[in-house]
């Protein structure tokens, strides 16, 4: 399971700023994410790591691949499923992608804002919106549990009558699709993309290249 600073929504303003624990080197400002002073110290730092989330590894794991078979007709499909995972999801340099979703930022007219607010090159990089420095916390982590439709499969064996007139002994059509959907409430491109960002002692999925989505076309003849 992960360690890291457990979250309090946003400092709201600079009153709530002035009352909260303070890091050392980075002075909090209205907007930002709101770290939980665990041991009330009057502090933040590792002292106030708790759990929070899961691993990076999937706790369960699921699949269903039923196959259906009539007459001349076959079908098939390929459900996974995996279920107590988290996962960070931070892009926050130009090495990464960002989503439409990440410009309902925190403004003195926005306090209900889905992401906390931008900072100013003068007013420093927000550590706690990014990766590593500042440490992992609840508000970047995210779930990364998904089921995914990893295949289809649909194909016609035309009867003999047909292929007698084709000059063939047997004729088979179909249509498959590879990665077709996933349910998921994780942010990120794909919460199972294997291109992660090593950032020293966990990863961050899904921020690079996103699943493609696959169709092919099948005829197979047999003289």
């Amino acid at each position: 399971q992960f360690r890291g600073y457990a979250t309090d929504g946003f400092y709201q303003s600079q009153e709530e700023v002035d009352a909260g624990p303070k890091y050392a080197g980075f002075p909090f400002m209205p907007g930002d994410i709101r770290l939980v002073d665990i041991n009330r110290d009057g502090a933040i730092d590792y002292l106030d790591f708790t759990n929070i989330g899961y691993s990076d590894i999937p706790q369960d794991q699921y699949s269903l691949e039923p196959y259906i078979a009539f007459k001349g007709l076959r079908f098939s499909f390929l459900l996974q499923a995996v279920d107590k995972v988290s996962s960070e999801f931070n892009p926050n340099d130009n090495t990464v992608q960002w989503f439409p979703h990440q410009l309902d930022r925190w403004t003195p007219d926005n306090r209900d804002a889905r992401y906390p607010a931008v900072r100013t090159p003068t007013s420093g990089r927000n550590i706690f919106y990014s990766s590593g420095n500042g440490g992992l916390n609840a508000f970047n982590l995210q779930d990364a549990s998904f089921i995914k439709l990893r295949n289809v499969e649909l194909s016609y064996q035309l009867p003999a009558v047909f292929t007698s007139r084709l000059g063939v002994s047997s004729a088979n059509i179909g249509v498959t699709g590879q990665s077709l959907y996933t349910w998921t409430r994780f942010l990120g491109l794909d919460p199972e993309n294997n291109d992660d960002r090593d950032v020293g002692y966990y990863v961050i999925r899904g921020v690079t290249y996103p699943n493609v989505r696959t169709f092919q076309f099948n005829l197979r003849l047999t003289l």
